[in-house]
């Protein structure tokens, strides 16, 4: 199985990740629970944090929401809940737990929830990806990604995307499509 810290990267989108280490935003992600051990925190990956165990699947979620998710399932199922949520794997000890435990089956629909949310926003990601691929030459495109932008209220498009708000910026790529120039 590939490393989850391989290709592109998580927080900057257009960096490639490679020996852990992003080419572009130049963040290094742990081997070990893939968050970040050095450079600036980001939304959708939590800093390294092994001694608590964050699993790939609670790094879409921040350490307090995951933390309170996790409360809802009693603490000797923890092992087996984060392999459920990461591998959907259980066993069937741990299914009879889900069946009769509401609180448990929340916690599962609450972290679906949240993996679904991060899968919609990378494909926002990609799409932005792509129109901005399309409408500017290669060397043109970092400049635009990092140059702030009268109509993102003087942001630059790259840290609206660190920050969760993707929708601005595609919004705004969209719009060249009824006139509006970049």
């Amino acid at each position: 199985m590939a490393c989850l810290c391989e290709g592109s990267c998580p927080c900057c989108f257009f960096g490639e990740v490679e020996n852990h280490k992003c080419n572009r935003c130049k963040r290094e992600f742990c081997n070990v629970c893939h968050g970040i051990k050095s450079g600036n925190s980001h939304h959708n990956v939590l800093a390294c944090d092994c001694a608590t165990k964050n699993t790939q699947s609670g790094a879409q979620l921040d350490k307090r929401e995951f933390q309170e998710i996790l409360w809802l399932v009693e603490k000797k199922w923890h092992p087996d809940f984060l392999r459920f949520i990461e591998t959907r794997e259980a066993s069937n000890e741990f299914l009879d737990y889900l069946d009769s435990n509401p609180d448990a089956q929340r916690a599962v629909g609450l972290v679906m929830t949240a993996q679904a949310r991060a899968f919609e926003y990378i494909g926002k990601i990609l799409k932005i990806h792509r129109l901005v691929n399309h409408y500017f030459r290669e060397k043109d495109i970092q400049v635009w990604l990092d140059s702030p932008h009268p109509l993102l209220d003087n942001k630059t498009p790259q840290s609206l995307m660190n920050d969760g708000h993707a929708d601005a910026v595609l919004g705004l790529l969209e719009s060249v499509r009824d006139g509006t120039p970049l």
